[in-house]
């Protein structure tokens, strides 16, 4: 059964870790994460959005700013699948949640 996706705080500030290494492949990168010994190939969107997890933008903001790349895809599809990928992000350790900013 697979685990139920997170529900973002809109005022999050999702951040990288900055122990994660990255090596970038063709708009693509592999992840090594020495905290757990593992590593995480993301393919370009994902990669696009850890990219965005820069600790100062907001959930909606970040969406949006990777969701602009995607003007050919219905918006509450992409958004949907965006949530699904940064919540991926989370759950490997990839990104932690920053500080919470008042709206």
């Amino acid at each position: 059964m697979e685990a139920e996706t997170v529900q973002f705080d809109p005022n999050a500030l999702p951040v990288r870790r900055a122990s994660v290494c990255c090596h970038e492949l063709d708009g693509e990168a592999v992840l090594y994460d020495p905290a757990h010994h593992a590593v995480h190939y993301l393919n370009a969107t994902a990669y696009l959005i850890w990219q965005h997890c820069d600790g100062h933008t907001k959930v909606p903001a970040l969406l949006n700013k990777v969701a602009a790349h995607f003007a050919d895809v219905e918006t509450d599809t992409l958004i949907r699948e965006l949530e699904a990928a940064l919540d991926r992000l989370v759950r490997n350790g990839l990104v932690d949640w920053g500080q919470l900013r008042a709206a």
